[in-house]
């Protein structure tokens, strides 16, 4: 996906594609938390190799010298009772994971209501000093909406809603309107990102990419195509074309959008052509060239 927009009186190309590195970004892995996943069958959900099942947790805080209640009966309990009494006497804090399974595996703190390809996979969960360390809070539901953005972000991640995307500079924009050239791309001019998990599409993914991650202002248009751009907001863009001549092996000519001569030079030595010669110089403004 290409979407066009102006920031700074230039014209650039955000381009947003499957990550390439996306195994890499594992949120399990890559991006440390103090939550744990453990699983009841480990075909669905892998389990996080130092996280406790219920039991296990019961006995790590002593529940039943704190709470009177057996090992053996607390046993037989459901998981959730099982991990109320964690909540009340360890203070832990705990939310179930659901799956769906149809056609690929898609995790959840909330029931799928399928009675036939989903059910209960597993456990989130965390200890409140570990939480407290971590998200500066000792609220156990704010904790538990960490948990769950945490968890949409592996359930996306696993789900292959993995993005990489760079931002380039129409380099020949001058040329494109004095001659008709088809437009070229001065590549990466910000550092590219490969680690985007969202659920967004089109648009907005495009908006989230170049606001959150690249760090461009929210009031950013983006147009499909750059002849759209032009139409919209052309007028937007400086007015006067200038040919810019500079020499390689032989003298060779190139156009700018400038608001002067002084302007025009330095929008050649941004626009990369020729690895910013500098012998380039500005020779004249073009005459009765429209942007708008």
């Amino acid at each position: 996906m290409e979407k066009y927009f102006i920031d700074n009186k230039k014209v650039y190309r955000v381009s947003v594609h499957e990550s390439v590195d996306a195994d890499f970004y594992n949120p399990r892995e890559y991006f440390d938390s103090p939550a744990r996943i453990w699983s009841c069958d480990t075909k669905i959900l892998s389990g996080d190799y130092d996280a406790l099942s219920p039991l296990e947790l019961a006995e790590k805080i002593n529940l039943e010298e704190k709470s009177g209640i057996l090992r053996n009966d607390f046993a037989e309990m459901s998981i959730k009772k099982e991990m109320e009494l964690v909540e009340q006497y360890g203070n832990y804090i705990y939310l179930p994971v659901f799956y769906m399974s149809h056609g690929g595996t898609a995790f959840s703190s909330e029931p799928f209501g399928d009675p036939w390809d989903s059910g209960f996979a597993g456990l989130i969960y965390t200890s409140e000093n570990d939480a407290a360390d971590w998200y500066n809070t000792r609220d156990h539901e704010k904790i538990r909406e960490y948990m769950r953005g945490w968890l949409k972000t592996y359930d996306l991640w696993q789900q292959g809603y993995v993005y990489g995307a760079c931002v380039d500079l129409v380099s020949n924009l001058g040329n494109v309107l004095a001659k008709g050239f088809e437009p070229e791309f001065h590549e990466d001019v910000e550092e590219p990102v490969e680690s985007i998990i969202t659920d967004k599409l089109g648009d907005d993914l495009a908006r989230e990419v170049l606001i959150d991650y690249i760090g461009f202002p929210a009031e950013t248009k983006l147009y499909e195509s750059l002849d759209e751009l032009l139409k919209k907001e052309g007028a937007s863009l400086p007015q006067k074309v200038y040919k810019v001549e500079y020499s390689v092996s032989e003298v060779r000519e190139h156009y700018v959008l400038a608001d002067s001569e002084e302007e025009a030079e330095k929008a050649f030595n941004d626009e990369g052509v020729s690895d910013n010669d500098p012998y380039a110089y500005c020779n004249s403004e073009m005459e009765n060239i429209t942007v708008a």
